[in-house]
């Protein structure tokens, strides 16, 4: 049973959208090369709208298409970090760009991430007087692990020490069209902040289907050169045939959002009364988004038990493997939006292997 992963299954308007791809569709691509190492022009409109939208002015010069987040924020760590540079990053945060980071050779100093509005702004204040971070990397609309969204007195507080420092800001916004509090688009924190000093991710991957190898960034086209240039020594260029399916389902964002939220909801209050039948004394905040609970589980060794779980079959993922620091020794990450009843059958396993865990008395 395998609960590393919050991935999600696909929506019905993937398959819709490579239904509707024709044949005059493919033979005018066909015309060409297929190489777009910046993406497909058509996407690139697409997303710079969709950013336009969202209160952020942009051109499609300024979007550059990935395979996916994961690739956005490996590209950003390669192109705009040298080894020994300090990052500043939330505590927990994106696993995914922690490894990239370390490997990148980054010095890593964290904020906790649950701070009260204007607390992690202050304390960013104060490393600022001491280190000079290279950038500094924040999931402001949705977060991953903790399912947070900042709200607005911590935006204004964010973008004004982020501003006054003069510090480049990484916005990974992967998650954030995976929402649970209303319908409406997403809120970038980018509109606050300096343009030249601001690149933003996002992705369709997390909101369609995690097949859809499909994410992007977006900053200034100073910055989206040099990191295309790393981009085409790797892969060239992204799968032309997936662009023009990314440029379909653009079209249908409302849709997709309300389906997707509802689902998301629903799995999320079957998954806090299981919780709360099975493991009453399990810790949680009721996430703003995402599709996984941070769970505090009190005296337990979340590796512990998550190593004492893999070898009963289920895989999980510790807290510490969120942290700069090694921290959150008593989380784990729980993915709920399942739809094949695994958590159900795996939660007597980890409740059983939490206890396992406690260090004798």
């Amino acid at each position: 049973m395998d609960l590393s992963s919050g991935a999600l299954d696909g929506l019905p308007a993937v398959a819709a959208a490579v239904g509707a791809l024709s044949a005059r569709d493919l033979t005018a691509a066909l015309s060409g090369d297929g190489y777009f190492p910046y993406g497909l022009p058509e996407l690139r409109a697409g997303i710079a709208q969709y950013h336009r939208s969202a209160g952020l002015p942009t051109s499609p010069e300024q979007i550059l298409v990935t395979a996916g987040s994961q690739q956005a924020v490996w590209l950003i760590t390669q192109g705009l970090v040298e080894p020994g540079d300090t990052v500043i990053v939330e505590d927990p945060t994106y696993r995914g760009a922690l490894e990239a980071l370390r490997a990148r050779g980054a010095r890593l100093v964290p904020l906790p991430a649950d701070a009260a509005p204007g607390e992690g702004p202050a304390a960013l204040a104060r490393l600022a007087g001491h280190v000079r971070p290279r950038l500094v990397y924040l999931q402001p609309s949705v977060h991953n692990p903790t399912g947070r969204g900042m709200g607005e007195p911590a935006r204004r507080a964010w973008a004004a020490a982020l501003a006054e420092h003069g510090l480049y800001t990484v916005e990974d916004n992967a998650y954030a069209e995976l929402s649970l509090r209303d319908d409406a688009a997403p809120v970038s924190l980018a509109p606050r902040l300096p343009p030249a000093a601001t690149a933003t991710v996002g992705t369709l991957s997390k909101l369609f289907w995690g097949g859809l190898r499909l994410g992007w960034i977006r900053a200034s086209t100073t910055v989206i050169r040099r990191l295309a240039d790393i981009k085409k020594s790797v892969d060239l260029s992204c799968p032309v045939v997936d662009q023009m399916l990314a440029v379909q389902l653009l079209r249908q964002l409302p849709e997709a959002r309300a389906r997707r939220r509802a689902q998301l909801r629903e799995r999320l209050a079957e998954t806090e009364r299981l919780l709360a039948d099975r493991a009453p004394h399990w810790r949680w905040e009721r996430p703003a988004g995402g599709s996984a609970l941070w769970v505090e589980i009190p005296g337990a060794d979340a590796e512990a038990t998550a190593q004492l779980a893999r070898r009963a079959g289920v895989l999980i993922v510790p807290g510490p493997a969120f942290s700069a620091v090694d921290g959150f020794r008593h989380h784990l990450r729980l993915p709920f939006a399942d739809r094949d009843g695994g958590l159900e059958r795996a939660l007597p396993v980890l409740v059983d292997c939490a206890e396992r865990s406690r260090p004798p008395h």
